[in-house]
């Protein structure tokens, strides 16, 4: 009763035996009735110790060596946490490639851990082996390129709170919005400014313009000729 077995059939926790059924739930919820006459074999995964396995696909120009320490530190913080790592007996085994293909190169780590928690310790080996690889910038089989374009966007990125500071930290004007306001001088002048432009320049339809009697002999030699407007 709850160990994890396998008698053929189906593959899961043992929750009755009976005299003539052996009743088996699967990963997927499912109850299996197995008969007894029917088992010619029982695998049981949860008697005495497991073996946690974890195979992991790397780049294929990735140095082994290299690799192995990660996947070996990775195993280590695993055995460190205190949840987890009391499940492990032992020290990690990596077998070296189990695999290789034109796109990857497949390492095997074993740990030997107690009973049925075999699985549990290789969801944290995994947790781990990614973050260690992903910080010594070493891609998974087909990520070299998605890798790079990663680091690229977080180091573009600025971090938090740094655009508020480069706000805090830029000059701030101490004079009041009111003063940016245009003066009564500055609006006069303006306007005369205007007056003196719309004067110089001849309209396309109307009569000349007046001449400003302040103009000087140089204004007038710059002024444009009038010109007459097209016969209609």
């Amino acid at each position: 009763m709850g160990d994890v077995v396998d008698v053929g059939p189906a593959t899961g926790t043992v929750e009755a035996v009976t005299l003539r059924v052996t009743k088996v739930r699967d990963s997927d919820g499912t109850l299996w009735y197995v008969p007894n006459g029917t088992m010619v074999r029982v695998g049981n995964k949860t008697q005495g110790w497991s073996t946690a396995v974890v195979e992991i696909d790397v780049d294929y120009f990735a140095d082994l060596d290299h690799v192995q320490r990660l996947l070996e530190q990775a195993a280590q913080q695993v055995m460190a946490d205190p949840e987890v790592g009391p499940a492990v007996q032992g020290t990690p085994t990596i077998t070296g490639i189990e695999r290789l293909t034109s796109e990857a190169i497949t390492l095997r780590m074993r740990l030997r851990t107690t009973p049925a928690r075999q699985w549990e310790v290789a969801r944290a080996v995994r947790v781990a082996a990614r973050q260690v690889l992903e910080e010594a910038d070493v891609p998974l089989a087909g990520q070299r390129e998605a890798l790079a374009s990663y680091h690229a966007a977080r180091t573009a990125t600025p971090a938090p709170g740094t655009a508020d500071r480069a706000a805090d930290d830029a000059p701030t004007d101490s004079t009041d919005s009111t003063d940016d306001e245009p003066t009564p001088d500055a609006t006069a002048a303006d306007d005369t400014a205007a007056d003196q432009t719309a004067a110089r320049q001849p309209a396309a339809d109307g009569p000349a313009p007046v001449e400003d009697p302040r103009d000087t002999p140089v204004d007038d030699a710059l002024r444009p000729p009038r010109q007459d407007p097209p016969a209609r």
